[in-house]
């Protein structure tokens, strides 16, 4: 069969490019067009184009492909919908919302990791609606003292010009700059004493991330001093480079470490996958009988390994060794080397060579 992956790929790009582009362009002739925003639209829309094709790319490899697939007929196929959804929901909002799989990895870690995730958040939830002209605020002709909110050409609140509420309104990019410096300045400072991190990680893939976030944080932080305290002085120069960074950084984002936000959407496919197969068949070790995984992943795992091109079929572990549980396998191995020890002690020596006293 012939491997389509790059077919399916640039098909799956081109189509989210294209759905973007017209949603964008439909926002902007129905609702609202921004020209300063035109840069950033271009800019988010090709990063969305290259992350979903490397995601795709991604998404072919046997492990990854086999995870989806399964998952998505065990969804189809389960007789308990309503509490699968349920079930998805409570691991999802806490897998995902609060990020217990980073608290578990330490508290400190978690620090860093949870107030950046809330910036980002903040962040896309207040630049997309505003980019696609979705959300907007226009000031009525008979009254200069209030502000409109408009979300898809619908006036939904009046807020006056110098209310808290506009205040907050229009500062939310400022809101969401504090917990990301917050966190990236706590991922430094602990990447910085953890030995462990010092030792695996490298300067362009872990510290380069945080400096960008940081970068794009204290220039937005900039411009809004600029233009509030400063009379509007360096407003340009600070804006541009803080458009250079935003765009550099999205199109870096399929190529980076921020290619795991995508990645992490697989975790659905997970939860369902481990859902369903916990209520499934259990697989036996075929040395002692014990439980030790359920069946499907180990069915899921020969097949993989084939496909991949490895081959671990034995006679004695009932046709496969992935019939094997891991305590089994190590007391395997320490009998096959102890054998091959005895194996080792057992055979003749060389003959010596006399005049040199080593052996021939």
């Amino acid at each position: 069969m012939p491997d389509r992956t790059l077919r399916n790929s640039i098909i799956a790009s081109v189509t989210t490019g294209l759905v973007a582009t017209l949603l964008i362009l439909a926002g902007w002739s129905s609702f609202e067009f921004d020209p300063a925003l035109f840069l950033y639209a271009e800019v988010l829309i090709l990063a969305l184009v290259l992350t979903i094709y490397r995601f795709t790319i991604w998404l072919h490899r046997p492990p990854t492909l086999a995870l989806f697939c399964n998952a998505f007929a065990m969804a189809k196929a389960s007789e308990r919908k309503s509490s699968l959804i349920l079930h998805l929901c409570k691991r999802a909002s806490g897998y995902f919302a609060l990020n217990r799989f980073v608290f578990k990895r330490g508290t400190l870690r978690w620090s860093a990791h949870f107030p950046i995730m809330v910036g980002c958040v903040m962040a896309m939830a207040i630049v997309v609606p505003l980019i696609c002209g979705w959300v907007w605020f226009e000031t009525p002709a008979n009254d200069l003292s209030q502000y409109h909110v408009m979300v898809f050409g619908q006036h939904v609140r009046t807020m006056p010009i110098d209310g808290a509420e506009a205040f907050v309104a229009f500062h939310g990019l400022v809101w969401a700059s504090f917990p990301v410096i917050l966190g990236c300045s706590v991922a430094l400072w602990r990447r910085m004493r953890d030995r462990g991190d010092a030792a695996v990680q490298t300067f362009v893939g872990d510290i380069v991330p945080l400096i960008v976030l940081l970068a794009i944080a204290t220039t937005g932080l900039a411009m809004t001093v600029s233009y509030s305290f400063l009379g509007g002085g360096f407003h340009k120069q600070i804006a541009s480079t803080h458009m250079v960074i935003v765009c550099g950084t999205l199109l870096w984002l399929p190529y980076s470490k921020f290619f795991h936000i995508p990645q992490r959407s697989l975790k659905l496919a997970h939860m369902v996958y481990e859902y369903q197969a916990a209520v499934g068949p259990r697989a036996h070790c075929c040395r002692c009988g014990e439980s030790f995984a359920d069946q499907v992943q180990i069915d899921d795992l020969i097949r993989i390994q084939q496909v991949l091109g490895y081959e671990y079929k034995s006679d004695e572990a009932d046709g496969h060794y992935q019939n094997v549980c891991p305590r089994c396998r190590r007391a395997s191995f320490v009998i096959a080397q102890s054998a091959r020890w005895q194996q080792v002690r057992t055979m003749p020596r060389p003959d010596s060579d006399h005049r040199g006293g080593h052996a021939v």
